[in-house]
């Protein structure tokens, strides 16, 4: 029981650690921290939009991102104009610049 009650613990620790590296302008060390987070979060759009915004801003890969913003942008609860530019942004990464210059 002890173990169980300390994951969201644990959890939050990775965000944080996320978001402190994010600060720092440390977006690949960031990526793991906000993937475990955002994994054991079941998969938040939020956490998702700050792993997307990492993957936008290194090389690791950023066809990544898209998913991450689409799930974000689809579900309705993320309308900042910031998510909707990142979105565009990704789905370029992904040659769809039809659907990306919809959004612009």
């Amino acid at each position: 029981m002890l173990l169980l009650s300390s994951i969201p613990y644990v959890l939050s620790g990775q965000l944080k650690e996320g978001k402190e590296l994010i600060s720092k302008g440390n977006y690949i060390d960031a990526i793991p921290k906000l993937e475990s987070a955002y994994k054991g979060s079941k998969e938040d759009p939020e956490i998702g939009v700050l792993l997307a915004d990492c993957y936008l801003k290194t090389n690791v890969d950023k066809k990544r991102a898209m998913p991450l913003l689409e799930k974000a942008f689809n579900s309705g609860q993320l309308s900042d104009p910031d998510i909707i530019f990142m979105y565009a942004k990704s789905l370029t990464h992904h040659l769809k610049y039809k659907e990306a210059h919809a959004l612009f």
